[in-house]
Protein backbone atom coordinates (compact mmCIF):
# COMPACT_ATOMS: atom_id res chain seq x y z
CA UNK A 1 0.00 0.00 0.00
CA UNK A 2 0.92 3.64 0.15
CA UNK A 3 2.18 5.93 -2.59
CA UNK A 4 1.84 4.97 -6.23
CA UNK A 5 3.57 6.59 -9.22
CA UNK A 6 1.59 6.74 -12.46
CA UNK A 7 2.78 8.26 -15.73
CA UNK A 8 0.20 10.36 -17.59
CA UNK A 9 1.92 10.27 -20.99
CA UNK A 10 4.13 7.86 -22.96
CA UNK A 11 7.06 10.30 -22.69
CA UNK A 12 6.63 10.51 -18.93
CA UNK A 13 6.46 6.70 -18.73
CA UNK A 14 9.73 6.33 -20.68
CA UNK A 15 11.49 8.94 -18.53
CA UNK A 16 10.24 7.45 -15.27
CA UNK A 17 11.31 3.94 -16.31
CA UNK A 18 14.75 5.32 -17.20
CA UNK A 19 14.99 7.14 -13.85
CA UNK A 20 14.20 3.90 -11.99
CA UNK A 21 16.70 1.92 -14.13
CA UNK A 22 19.42 4.51 -13.46
CA UNK A 23 18.65 4.44 -9.70
CA UNK A 24 17.65 8.11 -9.64
CA UNK A 25 14.53 7.30 -7.60
CA UNK A 26 14.77 6.89 -3.85
CA UNK A 27 12.05 5.17 -1.86
CA UNK A 28 11.19 4.78 1.81
CA UNK A 29 8.79 2.15 3.09
CA UNK A 30 7.26 1.85 6.57
CA UNK A 31 6.89 -1.70 7.85
CA UNK A 32 5.73 -3.50 10.96
CA UNK A 33 7.84 -6.59 11.58
CA UNK A 34 7.86 -9.37 14.14
CA UNK A 35 10.42 -9.35 16.92
CA UNK A 36 12.84 -6.70 18.17
CA UNK A 37 15.17 -5.65 15.35
CA UNK A 38 18.71 -4.94 16.52
CA UNK A 39 20.86 -3.06 15.76
CA UNK A 40 18.57 -0.07 15.19
CA UNK A 41 20.23 0.81 11.88
CA UNK A 42 21.74 -1.53 9.34
CA UNK A 43 21.50 -3.16 5.97
CA UNK A 44 20.91 -6.47 4.26
CA UNK A 45 22.87 -7.32 1.12
CA UNK A 46 21.78 -10.89 0.47
CA UNK A 47 21.48 -11.41 -3.28
CA UNK A 48 18.39 -12.76 -5.01
CA UNK A 49 18.32 -14.99 -8.05
CA UNK A 50 22.03 -14.44 -8.69
CA UNK A 51 21.61 -10.64 -8.63
CA UNK A 52 22.68 -8.04 -6.12
CA UNK A 53 20.02 -6.95 -3.64
CA UNK A 54 20.59 -4.20 -1.09
CA UNK A 55 18.24 -2.79 1.56
CA UNK A 56 19.04 -0.31 4.33
CA UNK A 57 16.85 -0.04 7.42
CA UNK A 58 16.21 2.14 10.45
CA UNK A 59 14.09 1.29 13.50
CA UNK A 60 11.35 3.83 14.23
CA UNK A 61 10.10 2.28 17.49
CA UNK A 62 9.52 -0.93 19.38
CA UNK A 63 6.27 -2.12 20.93
CA UNK A 64 5.23 -5.12 22.97
CA UNK A 65 3.09 -7.82 21.39
CA UNK A 66 1.00 -10.57 22.88
CA UNK A 67 1.23 -12.59 19.69
CA UNK A 68 3.51 -15.55 20.23
CA UNK A 69 2.10 -17.62 17.36
CA UNK A 70 5.01 -16.53 15.19
CA UNK A 71 8.57 -17.77 15.51
CA UNK A 72 11.03 -15.23 16.97
CA UNK A 73 8.47 -12.60 18.02
CA UNK A 74 9.59 -12.87 21.66
CA UNK A 75 6.73 -10.58 22.62
CA UNK A 76 8.02 -7.68 20.49
CA UNK A 77 7.11 -5.96 17.24
CA UNK A 78 9.15 -3.28 15.49
CA UNK A 79 8.04 -0.36 13.33
CA UNK A 80 10.81 0.44 10.90
CA UNK A 81 11.73 2.29 7.73
CA UNK A 82 13.14 0.31 4.81
CA UNK A 83 15.17 1.88 2.01
CA UNK A 84 15.60 -0.38 -1.03
CA UNK A 85 18.80 0.47 -2.90
CA UNK A 86 18.10 -2.15 -5.57
CA UNK A 87 14.65 -3.17 -6.76
CA UNK A 88 14.26 -6.93 -6.83
CA UNK A 89 10.86 -8.65 -6.73
CA UNK A 90 9.73 -9.02 -3.09
CA UNK A 91 13.13 -7.71 -1.99
CA UNK A 92 11.98 -6.06 1.25
CA UNK A 93 9.86 -9.05 2.23
CA UNK A 94 12.65 -11.52 1.51
CA UNK A 95 15.29 -9.46 3.29
CA UNK A 96 13.18 -9.09 6.42
CA UNK A 97 12.56 -12.84 6.45
CA UNK A 98 16.30 -13.48 6.03
CA UNK A 99 16.98 -11.20 9.02
CA UNK A 100 14.53 -13.26 11.09
CA UNK A 101 11.92 -10.47 11.29
CA UNK A 102 9.25 -11.08 8.67
CA UNK A 103 6.77 -8.35 7.86
CA UNK A 104 3.53 -8.56 9.84
CA UNK A 105 0.81 -10.19 7.77
CA UNK A 106 3.19 -11.64 5.16
CA UNK A 107 1.66 -15.03 4.38
CA UNK A 108 4.26 -15.89 1.74
CA UNK A 109 7.47 -15.03 3.60
CA UNK A 110 6.28 -14.81 7.21
CA UNK A 111 6.00 -17.39 9.98
CA UNK A 112 2.35 -18.18 9.47
CA UNK A 113 2.44 -21.88 8.64
CA UNK A 114 0.97 -22.80 12.06
CA UNK A 115 -1.23 -19.71 12.26
CA UNK A 116 -4.92 -19.63 11.21
CA UNK A 117 -4.13 -17.07 8.48
CA UNK A 118 -2.30 -19.83 6.57
CA UNK A 119 -5.78 -21.22 5.87
CA UNK A 120 -7.25 -19.13 2.99
CA UNK A 121 -10.74 -19.67 4.42
CA UNK A 122 -9.68 -18.00 7.68
CA UNK A 123 -8.49 -14.80 6.01
CA UNK A 124 -10.54 -11.68 6.49
CA UNK A 125 -9.75 -8.04 5.84
CA UNK A 126 -11.29 -7.08 9.18
CA UNK A 127 -8.35 -6.49 11.57
CA UNK A 128 -10.71 -6.88 14.53
CA UNK A 129 -11.26 -10.50 13.49
CA UNK A 130 -7.79 -11.24 12.15
CA UNK A 131 -4.90 -8.87 13.01
CA UNK A 132 -2.67 -10.68 10.50
CA UNK A 133 -5.00 -9.99 7.59
CA UNK A 134 -2.94 -7.24 5.97
CA UNK A 135 0.64 -7.01 4.85
CA UNK A 136 2.02 -4.14 6.97
CA UNK A 137 4.27 -2.56 4.34
CA UNK A 138 3.62 0.89 2.89
CA UNK A 139 5.45 3.08 0.40
CA UNK A 140 5.55 6.32 2.41
CA UNK A 141 8.03 8.47 0.48
CA UNK A 142 9.56 8.67 -2.97
CA UNK A 143 11.97 11.14 -4.54
CA UNK A 144 12.25 11.09 -8.32
CA UNK A 145 13.12 13.41 -11.20
CA UNK A 146 10.15 15.15 -12.81
CA UNK A 147 9.64 13.29 -16.12
CA UNK A 148 9.67 16.53 -18.13
CA UNK A 149 11.94 18.98 -16.28
CA UNK A 150 14.27 16.52 -14.52
CA UNK A 151 13.88 18.48 -11.27
CA UNK A 152 13.86 16.25 -8.18
CA UNK A 153 10.45 15.99 -6.55
CA UNK A 154 9.60 14.32 -3.24
CA UNK A 155 6.20 12.90 -2.37
CA UNK A 156 5.37 11.57 1.09
CA UNK A 157 2.41 10.39 3.09
CA UNK A 158 1.39 12.53 6.04
CA UNK A 159 1.81 10.53 9.24
CA UNK A 160 1.57 6.77 9.39
CA UNK A 161 -1.09 4.54 7.88
CA UNK A 162 -3.93 4.40 10.43
CA UNK A 163 -4.02 0.63 10.37
CA UNK A 164 -0.41 0.48 11.60
CA UNK A 165 -1.30 2.42 14.73
CA UNK A 166 -4.31 0.19 15.32
CA UNK A 167 -2.24 -3.01 15.19
CA UNK A 168 0.53 -1.60 17.40
CA UNK A 169 -1.85 -0.25 20.06
CA UNK A 170 -4.01 -3.40 20.05
CA UNK A 171 -0.94 -5.63 20.44
CA UNK A 172 0.52 -3.43 23.19
CA UNK A 173 -2.75 -3.46 25.14
CA UNK A 174 -3.09 -7.22 24.75
CA UNK A 175 0.48 -7.71 25.99
CA UNK A 176 -0.26 -5.55 29.07
CA UNK A 177 -3.42 -7.55 29.82
CA UNK A 178 -1.45 -10.80 29.49
CA UNK A 179 1.19 -9.52 31.95
CA UNK A 180 -1.52 -8.72 34.51
CA UNK A 181 -3.14 -12.13 34.05
CA UNK A 182 0.19 -13.92 34.55
CA UNK A 183 0.79 -12.25 37.93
Amino acid sequence: GGLLVIAKTKMAERNLKLAFAEKKCHKRYRALVTGKVEPKNGECTDGMGGKTAHTKYSVVRYSRSSDRTMVQSDGWITVMDLFPITGRKHQLRKHMKKMGHPIWGDVRYGHYTQHPIADPLAQTSDPNKNPHARLCLWAVEITLPHPKTGEDMTFRMDGEPSWLGQVVSTQGAAWSRKQLEDR
